[in-house]
């Protein structure tokens, strides 16, 4: 019984860290989504503006 709980708590302490950098990657995830939502929107916009010229020279 003694080694199925050293067993369980090893698994235990394993599964924790996966958590922990699976925790670290997720954020990080997060992080890039941010920036490249900045970037396509910052990106629209210059669309629009391109847009609104060519509108504007017809």
């Amino acid at each position: 019984m003694a080694a199925r709980i050293g067993i369980g708590l090893e698994e235990n302490e394993s599964l924790k860290q996966q958590h922990k950098v699976l925790q670290e990657e997720n954020r990080e995830t997060l992080r890039i989504n941010s920036e490249l939502k900045e970037e396509l929107q910052e990106k629209d916009k210059q669309s629009e503006k391109l847009q609104k010229k060519v509108l504007n020279l017809e």
